[in-house]
């Protein structure tokens, strides 16, 4: 295996409050283009934090916003717990941390809750990236089944023993135990009843095709990764994201609805492609509209242009460590680039 010498970030973990009063759980860490990260329903941001960590030695000055009743973040009032208020919570949340523009990532119910931040406020994104997302219309119609048969909720619940099992490799159990410990401790056994008003706000969200449509009338550079063997979010529910927001679609072989988080270094090496592509154009195409030349500008500057003055999101962040030389494995499953429509 190679040596190499790798920027290691490490995320710190913060509790913020919107001007509103609401408490929100972040973890920061890098410098430059700001990358906020919305997690999937029962994580919470630093569950990513291994895979999040790589993204940073590309430039990116991660946010990870844990999504109410998730980490750090209250709930909304129970009368507001729906999809909109969930988003409003996000956007107060970028707003409290002093970020005007970046590059938007959600994996799950994180990637609805940033396709509606992207919808609200298309100025604000310069790409989007949405990973095994809750949309498209297979997942609608998932939804609505839930909805109007019962019976349809154990082939949901056999989903997802299904997602939480492939989680564990038999060939890491190292990590297996690791993500274990972040997901079952934090996330679940804390306070499992913290879970039932978004799970509700999941099944009680409108269909997706609305914001998809407002997103693609807005031109919103995006890219749609997803595992080709997720139970949850199909391939047929990906592709009709994609299509509907002529996206590029990335689907990972063999991926099941959570693959990034037992192989840290998949998505880092998808993103690491695409800023050759659909995601460096964009990324180039935001830096030049901020008054910058591409080519020349440093991160610092970048992250300046992106930021507003005095942020929170640059002051709470703790300096990029250079360690010695470690291993680092290749990625553990392949991808495909599809073109599900012109």
């Amino acid at each position: 295996m190679t040596m190499k010498r790798v920027p290691v970030a490490r995320l710190a973990r913060h509790g913020i409050r919107t001007e509103d009063g609401h408490e929100v759980g972040v973890a920061i860490a890098g410098a430059g283009m700001p990358l906020v990260v919305a997690h999937g329903f029962a994580a919470q941001g630093i569950l990513y934090a291994q895979t999040l960590s790589r993204l940073v030695s590309m430039g990116f000055k991660v946010v990870a916003v844990d999504v109410p009743g998730h980490g750090g973040t209250h709930l909304p009032p129970l009368p507001a717990v729906s999809i909109p208020a969930y988003v409003q919570r996000l956007t107060d949340a970028i707003d409290t941390l002093g970020i005007r523009r970046g590059v938007f990532m959600g994996h799950s119910m994180g990637g609805r809750l940033m396709a509606e931040v992207a919808a609200s406020r298309p100025e604000a994104c310069a790409a989007l990236v949405l990973i095994d997302a809750a949309l498209g219309a297979g997942w609608d119609t998932q939804m609505q089944d839930l909805r109007r048969h019962p019976g349809a909720w154990a082939s949901m619940a056999y989903k997802l023993v299904c997602d939480t099992l492939a989680i564990a490799d038999p060939a890491d159990p190292r990590q297996t135990m690791r993500i274990l410990s972040l997901f079952v401790g934090p996330s679940l056994s804390a306070r499992p009843w913290r879970l039932l008003p978004p799970a509700g706000a999941l099944l009680g969200a409108p269909g997706s095709a609305s914001v998809l449509d407002q997103l693609g009338r807005a031109g919103v550079a995006t890219i749609v990764i997803n595992g080709d063997a997720d139970r949850l979010v199909t391939m047929d529910a990906a592709t009709d994201a994609a299509t509907r927001l002529g996206a590029d679609l990335v689907a990972v072989h063999g991926g099941h609805h959570s693959w990034m988080l037992n192989d840290p270094e998949t998505l880092p090496a998808i993103v690491s492609e695409l800023l050759d592509g659909t995601l460096g154009d964009a990324w180039q195409s935001a830096v030049a509209a901020a008054g910058l030349d591409p080519l020349t500008a440093t991160l610092p500057e970048i992250e300046g242009a992106f930021l507003s003055e005095n942020s929170l999101a640059a002051f709470l962040s703790p300096p990029v460590e250079f360690v010695g030389s470690s291993p680092r494995r290749p990625a553990r499953y392949s991808w495909e680039r599809l073109t599900p429509a012109a």
